[in-house]
């Protein structure tokens, strides 16, 4: 199997009866998926946005992570990786920890991170 990272900003569930718009449920932090068709590959409904990280985006996130949270210098000097690292800390930054963004780690991509390092 695997663990679950869990980036929630509201661990409230919206009431059955919430209309499916993009304002009325940013305050419970899901996601409008049609609102985004380019995004979300023309998936519909509303929840939360589930993201299985590769394991060179854990390895850079176990390498750059305390870097991309304190927003200090990468030292990247490669621009190709260092915007890829940076796009990282963009779906971590604080700001969007009001999103229920979900994160898995499988076993699989663990022990290859730990190979790695």
């Amino acid at each position: 199997m695997g663990w679950e990272l869990r980036l929630v900003g509201a661990e409230k569930t919206p009431p059955a009866d919430a209309p499916i718009c993009h304002h009325d449920h940013m305050e419970y932090g899901l996601f409008e998926y049609a609102s985004a068709p380019h995004i979300f590959l023309n998936r519909t409904g509303v929840g939360p946005l589930h993201v299985a990280w590769d394991t060179n985006i854990l390895i850079d996130y176990l390498q750059f992570g305390r870097a991309l949270w304190s927003d200090e210098d990468l030292g990247i000097d490669n621009t190709q990786h260092a915007e890829q690292v940076d796009a990282i800390g963009q779906i971590i930054d604080p700001y969007f920890c009001f999103w229920d963004i979900r994160i898995y780690l499988f076993d699989e991509i663990l022990d290859d991170a730990r190979r790695a390092r």
